[in-house]
């Protein structure tokens, strides 16, 4: 596109918008500005299109507030973050595609070097500079050849550089920059007492982190999260115990926080269960469910297409709810990590990936009994093996093959490792998880390796965890709340679960502890990695790589 075609396109989309926000009653706001939503007729005259967000602005003193919609890399920093929308959403949005226009680079470009992926924040020392010096050549798209005319070229780079501000406030009205564009009207209509490339926030020591934040919070506008649940959501229809769930209960913090959420089942039927897990409410907040099968990795990959990142959980049960889990299924956990990495590896988009472990993964070895468990600990599998721990070894194997694939492959992984997950209110928890998790519940109980968490704790964790690997997290990481110490807690987690149907009645079989044993009871477990990260993010600080 030569420089003269790229001018009719920039004046003729601004008229489009100003006609939407001055000359329509009632007033439009369209929210989701970007240049694939400016569509050319044969004479490359500008058409705004895709009305599909749109929102009717409220009088000429306030704001919508809404859910954040729009596109990564066009969102207004202020909409982004709190879902106040303006007209000056859609300017800065237009100030986005008129970058694109001058540079040729895309909004949001990850082959960039650290610090300039942002199209905006890149150019923004630029545009000062090209304005005072009327040198253009570092910001001007190399492929025009310099062919293209000086005062239409500082016009567009001042009506770019005014739109973009951080600033709403600040920000020109859309019929300002139509003038501008036109030549109509002097470049001081533009300026509202700021210099061209000038920010009120970006020019203070503020400024990475406030880039980050806004990066942070609408990463994955444009660029869902996959989120991938390994076997059925759900065993049984019983809408009380989806709330122990911890896949359910990941995608609601997710939804909670205004990301995008993709979702994948392995059946159409299981839609139905996602209604008893999510509701419909939800449900219609998901960016899309697609069905993916585990054992095809292709079929993952095209789930995973234009994700940004991928939350991997299994929940892989008997199907006759009898044992809970078993050898085979093992044998499935392990190879649906496996694909699960492969693709994300395939994926073109896919940055990081988050995997559900457990546990069990570190506490199962014959040796271990005076150690205290971290992350540097594995279960034997051999252990695991001999002693029909299966969903420790399900676990166990799937993490490590998870760990290799990551390292092969060169996929950015944290995992995490939850508890005994139970409900708010304790002792309730989830059968068909329960039960397998507790074969050899006595001998963790006696060593002091039981440990439970509400399961909205943990989702929230693996959120925390996720949105830390910007700064730095990495690694396993041992997720609880509490190690069971006391004979009342113990007594209480027994009788819960055995009026659940995850322990049987009779005290041979999974019978916790008996009053006669009970002397006491080591905490020989540490989740001070965890502990750690979720006080630097409070802090916003650099998490260690440990």
């Amino acid at each position: 596109m030569d420089w003269a075609v790229r001018v009719k396109v920039a004046a003729g989309a601004a008229r489009g918008i100003a006609y939407l926000h001055e000359d329509c009653h009632p007033r439009i706001i369209h929210r989701d500005i970007k240049s694939s939503n400016i569509l050319l007729d044969n004479n490359f005259e500008a058409r705004v299109s895709d009305f599909g967000l749109a929102k009717l602005a409220l009088d000429t003193n306030t704001h919508v507030t809404t859910r954040v919609m729009g596109t990564f890399g066009y969102m207004a920093p202020e909409y982004a973050t709190s879902g106040k929308l303006t007209e000056k959403s859609d300017v800065y949005s237009f100030g986005v595609v008129l970058l694109e226009l001058i540079t040729g680079r895309k909004p949001v470009d990850d082959s960039q070097p650290l610090g300039d992926e942002s199209l905006v924040e890149w150019a923004r020392p630029l545009l000062a500079e090209a304005v005072e010096h009327q040198d253009f050549e570092e910001l001007v798209d190399p492929r025009l050849e310099k062919n293209y005319v000086d005062h239409e070229m500082f016009r567009m780079i001042e009506a770019a550089a005014a739109c973009v501000r951080h600033s709403a406030a600040k920000r020109p009205k859309m019929s300002q920059v139509v003038r501008a564009l036109d030549s109509l009207d002097e470049s001081s209509d533009l300026t509202n007492g700021m210099k061209p490339g000038q920010s009120e926030v970006f020019d203070s020591a503020q400024q990475s982190a406030q880039i980050r934040m806004f990066q942070r919070s609408c990463a994955l506008y444009s660029k869902p999260v996959g989120f991938v649940a390994g076997g059925r959501w759900l065993h049984g229809t019983d809408q009380e115990k989806s709330r122990y769930h911890i896949g359910s209960r990941i995608v609601k913090e997710l939804l909670a926080r205004n990301y995008l959420v993709r979702l994948t089942i392995q059946h159409e039927a299981e839609f139905e269960d996602l209604k008893q897990v999510m509701g419909m409410e939800e449900l219609n907040r998901l960016e899309s469910v697609v069905i993916a099968k585990m054992k095809n990795v292709e079929s993952l990959c095209d789930a995973f297409r234009g994700c940004h990142a991928v939350f991997h959980t299994s929940s892989f049960i008997d199907p006759h709810g009898i044992s809970g889990y078993s050898e085979q299924m093992a044998f499935l956990e392990t190879e649906a990590a496996r694909n699960v990495m492969d693709a994300c590896a395939k994926a073109a988009y896919i940055k990081r990936c988050i995997f559900t472990s457990s546990l069990l993964t570190s506490i199962w070895t014959s040796d271990n009994m005076d150690t205290t468990i971290d992350e540097s600990c594995w279960s034997s599998e051999e252990f695991c093996r001999e002693n029909k721990l299966w969903l420790a070894l399900g676990k166990t194997k799937a993490e490590k093959v998870a760990w290799m694939k990551a390292r092969e492959l060169k996929v950015k992984l944290v995992t995490i490792c939850p508890p005994l997950l139970m409900a708010p209110t304790f002792p309730n928890a989830h059968q068909e998880s329960s039960r397998p998790y507790l074969k050899g519940g006595r001998i963790m109980l006696q060593q002091g390796y039981l440990a439970v968490a509400d399961v909205k704790k943990v989702a929230e964790a693996h959120v925390h965890v996720y949105e830390a690997m910007d700064y730095g997290a990495c690694g396993r990481y041992l997720c609880f709340e509490r190690v069971i110490r006391k004979l009342k807690e113990a007594i209480e987690l027994e009788n819960g679960l055995k009026m659940q149907g995850a322990l049987s009645g009779e005290r041979h079989h999974h019978q916790l502890l008996s009053e006669d044993e009970y002397e006491g009871i080591p905490s020989k477990i540490s989740n001070s990695k965890l502990v750690t990260l979720l006080f630097q993010a409070s802090q916003r600080l650099p998490c260690k790589n440990n």
